[in-house]
């Protein structure tokens, strides 16, 4: 699955999406340790921004106007904020050019691809998500099902 945040593009494995959903203004709350977190039938998860994990540039910071994805990895669920769905699409997985392997966050990274318009998709490795979140802002609680 392709999502976008500002001008950058990723893919995210379909097999690890449980669902993906526009949050309500209500549903998104901040716990005693900081984390953000959302109720989802009465059931809490943390949210990761992936602006913020990738310190991506994006006009779109409002939790209601963007997408969660809900994300399940090793039984840990978990959602991602994106700005949006851009579809799905088979893909080549490619490695990493040395020069995002010398950037900070590449364990959240598995390769890139190239889409359909030429653009690169850097492609998510979602239990590298949940190491760099939990580093990157001491996020220790994650949702169990």
């Amino acid at each position: 699955m392709n999502i976008k945040i500002g001008n950058s593009y990723y893919t995210i494995p379909t097999m690890s999406i449980k669902e993906s959903f526009r949050p309500g203004e209500r549903d998104v709350f901040t716990d005693p340790d900081g984390n953000e977190m959302i109720m989802i039938r009465g059931l809490c998860y943390p949210v990761i921004r992936l602006h913020k994990l990738f310190s991506v540039r994006t006009q779109i910071e409002d939790i209601c106007s963007g997408i969660i994805i809900m994300l399940e990895h090793d039984g840990e669920v978990f959602c991602l904020f994106a700005d949006g769905l851009i579809g799905q699409q088979q893909i080549v997985v490619k490695s990493l050019p040395d020069y995002i392997r010398k950037l900070k966050k590449t364990q959240a990274l598995a390769g890139c691809t190239l889409l359909g318009d030429g653009s690169i998709s850097l492609i998510l490795d979602v239990g590298g998500i949940i190491k760099s979140a939990a580093s990157h802002k001491k996020l220790t609680t994650f949702g169990k099902e």
